[in-house]
């Protein structure tokens, strides 16, 4: 992966959304979906690929590629007289920058009822995330100079 921009900002987060789609635009994440598995390609890759599933415009996935360049997510490269672009970042990093970025600012100024809430919230969903997040709470607060706060 080359020159990812280290600091990803979320705008938009839509929790009704799966994957991806939960911060990139639907059109976004397809793009994303479709680099992430074509490694490098071009604007015409990325269209051909979409249009299987449905109708866009060439122009539209090359306008939606530049932007998502332009974050920072994709590294565009000059070839001869087209765009070829690859993913700044793998997808299982976005995944995790991703996660860190949503909960730093879900829990910044959380009181301690809101965060019992929201550990109630997740055990009841799934038993085993919670266990493996009180297990990565562990661990950091020992990797951690400042121990356990929540700032």
């Amino acid at each position: 992966m080359k020159k990812y921009v280290n600091k990803l900002k979320i705008n938009k987060f839509y929790p009704a959304e799966n994957g991806t789609r939960k911060v990139l635009g639907e059109l976004e994440a397809d793009i994303m979906d479709c680099v992430w598995c074509g490694g490098t390609v071009s604007v015409r890759d990325v269209f051909v690929q979409i249009n299987k599933s449905r109708e866009v415009a060439y122009t539209t996935v090359m306008t939606v590629m530049g932007r998502l360049a332009e974050k920072g997510l994709l590294v565009r490269e000059k070839n001869c007289n087209a765009f070829i672009y690859s993913p700044s970042i793998s997808k299982a990093d976005f995944q995790k920058k991703t996660a860190e970025e949503v909960l730093k600012s879900l829990f910044t100024g959380i009181s301690a009822s809101a965060l019992s809430h929201f550990v109630e919230a997740v055990s009841s969903d799934d038993k085993k995330k919670l266990e493996e997040l009180e297990r990565r709470i562990l661990k950091e607060s020992e990797d951690s100079p400042e121990g356990d706060s929540l700032n």
